[in-house]
């Protein structure tokens, strides 16, 4: 796998047969609606993260798809920054597009013991792409997840089970929680705690 870097929002992606067949693409027919092809490609890009210089970050991220006669392809990838809202809608249904939500959740757990339970149950879910742990003297723990993949009503995937143990935190909270809160990890909240 080959990775350009266009600018510091775009690199462009140069996959083999062989890596196309390493994450288990299906170039001859990719639906950008079906879960398991978002989660491949957030694999991809989770891949070009760790062995290259482009973070993707929290953004909204424009991915363009062109599978190549040798049975390799070639993906687009571009930081959506600064782009007004409704426009990426827009953008999203040019063909060989597709877009990949990003959205920050937080939660509230005044228990210790509640919190591992639930890290334990929701750890290695693929959508959940970076957790933070936060601890307040009088509000007890704050758990921020961040979450990418297709959008289905107001949550990525399904974190239902959480609200049994813990409360909803407003988003614009999440500024006061970052600046005045002690933080208790460091990008990966929920695997550490779902060790212990």
């Amino acid at each position: 796998m080959d990775v350009l870097k266009i600018n510091s929002t775009k690199i462009k992606i140069m996959m083999s047969p062989s890596d196309v067949k390493k994450f288990g693409l299906n170039t001859s027919d990719i639906d950008y609606n079906d879960k398991e092809t978002r989660v491949k490609v957030w694999e991809i890009l989770d891949f070009v993260k760790s062995n290259h210089d482009f973070d993707h970050g929290k953004d909204k991220l424009l991915v363009q798809f062109y599978p190549s006669k040798d049975g390799g392809a070639e993906l687009f990838v571009t930081r959506l920054v600064g782009l007004s809202k409704g426009k990426e809608r827009w953008v999203s249904k040019a063909g060989n597009v597709t877009m990949l939500d990003s959205r920050q959740t937080v939660y509230n757990f005044k228990n210790f013991n509640d919190l591992i339970h639930i890290a334990k149950i929701i750890n290695g879910r693929k959508s959940i792409k970076g957790s933070e742990l936060f601890y307040d003297d009088y509000d007890g723990y704050y758990l921020e997840i961040t979450e990418q993949g297709k959008t289905r009503l107001d949550s990525i995937c399904d974190l239902a089970i959480i609200m049994e143990f813990a409360e909803a935190t407003p988003k614009d909270k999440l500024p006061y929680i970052t600046e005045h809160c002690k933080k208790l990890t460091d990008g990966s909240a929920v695997e550490q705690l779902a060790k212990l």
